[in-house]
């Protein structure tokens, strides 16, 4: 007989103890709920979320489109400077042909080399920088 009271008596515990998480949870639920509707609608989470997304979308746009600008200048520059460079050499090398000065084929072949070398090192450079955007 002991020993059914102190089964019935722990049941009993147990029968209270979830009434009492039961009774929480609908409080919690009633909270979050009241809470809700007393927020303006244009404040809700929905739509601050939505909000704070398109805040970012249009900062991230921005700051692309500044890369981007950078980006172009910056090849642009490069590639006048070389251009420039090429031509002047083009240029010498053109003014030695033409004068009849016959140097050994393996300086200009060299310089060529050297400026095909360069070449190459500013696009390799330049495809970095557009890999970094």
């Amino acid at each position: 007989s002991d020993t059914a009271m102190q089964e019935l008596s722990r049941r009993v515990r147990q029968l209270r103890n979830l009434q009492w998480g039961l009774v929480h949870q609908q409080l919690e639920k009633t909270r979050v709920e009241h809470a809700m509707q007393r927020l303006p609608g244009e404040s809700r989470p929905e739509s601050l979320l939505a909000e704070q997304f398109g805040e970012l979308r249009t900062e991230l746009k921005q700051t692309l489109s500044w890369r981007l600008e950078r980006l172009e200048s910056s090849m642009e520059d490069r590639l006048r400077a070389l251009e420039d460079s090429w031509e002047a050499k083009l240029g010498s090398v053109l003014k030695e042909v033409k004068s009849g000065a016959r140097e050994e084929p393996s300086p200009l072949r060299t310089e060529l080399e050297g400026l095909t070398a360069r070449l190459q090192a500013e696009c390799h450079q330049l495809s970095r920088s557009v890999q970094e955007l």
